[in-house]
């Protein structure tokens, strides 16, 4: 694996001091300067196949995908950005750059503030461990202060309706329950930059209308959000932008009526 493939911490929120240090001025939390990710990929990725090749003197031409090409954006305090697009359309690899899993081809990317990327609802969780154990250990990576965990632990409880799971190991949770606990210690951490990757597509019809009403309170709270979702019925709820992504380009941006419009026509 090459350095710019090489997956970086999902889960310790990350500040970008950049714009400090260039001596920007902005009202924008996060920047996105023409981000790019490609991948090289190859046909033989396993070791025998590898071999195989190599006793039959063939020679491997591994080739380039393009996942993310050349997208821009700005998003301020308080602001909610919803990116749409088919599966496969880049998605998923742009919030990872921003979150810093992955590193860009190209490009770069700013983000100022404190930030919790809820990209797998899973990730992080210890499934050996009690759901309590997993509340301390996943807030403390998220750089919440045990006092402020404390404070915090019977309202993740209650948000994610685990009051008869407690002291159960994660790994006998029901998957739902695994995802309202993830999403339920994201939305509790303070965070100044939440990014959501089809997390609000998870759950029953209640536990989606609560999630709902959270993101709204974080929004008040000059919360900046990026989110993936293919809950169409949600967005004009709380987005007020849209970004269509289409093979891995910005197919077109503006107000969440007219892009869904084009893009449900496209589909």
């Amino acid at each position: 694996m090459n350095q710019e493939d090489r997956p970086l911490s999902p889960l310790v929120p990350r500040s970008s001091a950049s714009a400090e240090r260039s001596g920007e001025s902005t009202d924008a939390i996060i920047e996105a300067h023409h981000l790019t990710k490609s991948f090289l990929l190859s046909d033989r990725r396993t070791l025998l196949a590898r071999l195989a090749a190599h006793v039959r003197s063939e020679v491997e031409k591994p080739h380039r995908l393009v996942a993310v090409d050349d997208v821009s954006f700005t998003v301020k305090s308080g602001e909610v950005l919803c990116i749409v697009g088919r599966n496969g359309s880049g998605k998923s690899t742009l919030l990872r750059m921003i979150a810093g899993i992955y590193r860009p081809t190209a490009g770069s990317v700013v983000v100022r503030g404190r930030m919790v990327p809820l990209i797998n609802l899973g990730t992080g969780m210890q499934h050996r461990m009690s759901v309590r154990d997993n509340i301390y250990i996943m807030c403390s990576l998220l750089r919440m202060e045990r006092a402020a965990i404390d404070a915090s632990f019977d309202s993740i409880i209650a948000f994610g309706e685990l009051q008869s799971y407690v002291d159960m190991e994660v790994y006998r949770l029901s998957s739902g329950l695994q995802q309202r606990l993830g999403f339920s210690i994201a939305v509790h951490s303070d965070p100044e930059v939440l990014l959501l990757d089809e997390v609000l597509s998870a759950g029953d019809a209640e536990f989606q209308e609560k999630s709902r009403r959270k993101m709204q309170e974080l929004i008040a709270r000059s919360t900046a959000v990026i989110l993936t979702t293919h809950n169409t019925k949600f967005i004009p709820k709380i987005s007020r932008r849209m970004l269509w992504l289409d093979e891995g380009r910005v197919r077109l941006e503006g107000e969440p009526d007219a892009v869904m419009e084009a893009y449900l026509s496209a589909s």
